[in-house]
């Protein structure tokens, strides 16, 4: 991924993470405030609870930039095999076959 996708792609995902995190602040303060009887406390707990999805939906999103696209997503002692490798072109999965040769081992295969 270039340089240009990846920050288009964490300026995407902050932006969204900062408006579901007022939508969970405005619908949550009103439910948190009836539900403790206490205005300071649903406040309190409103704030909590927004700012625990707000860390947790951004960590999620910087893990999720660390992915590499377009290289072997399949690891493990199978690795060397070409019936195991995936890889990931645009935003579909596709199977990638070495030689014909590997192809005719995989079909003698039962999985």
């Amino acid at each position: 991924m270039n340089t240009n996708a990846y920050l288009s792609f964490l300026a995407i995902g902050i932006v969204l993470v900062l408006i579901d995190g007022q939508v969970i602040y405005r619908s949550g303060r009103g439910y948190l405030e009836n539900s403790y009887g206490d205005a300071g406390a649903g406040a309190s707990m409103t704030r909590l609870v927004t700012v625990l999805f707000h860390l947790v939906a951004l960590g999620l999103l910087a893990l999720l930039s660390t992915i590499p696209l377009g290289t072997v997503i399949c690891r493990g002692w199978w690795a060397g095999s070409a019936h195991c490798c995936w890889y990931w072109r645009s935003s579909t999965p596709s199977r990638s076959v070495y030689s014909a040769a590997s192809a005719a081992s995989r079909s003698a295969r039962p999985w």
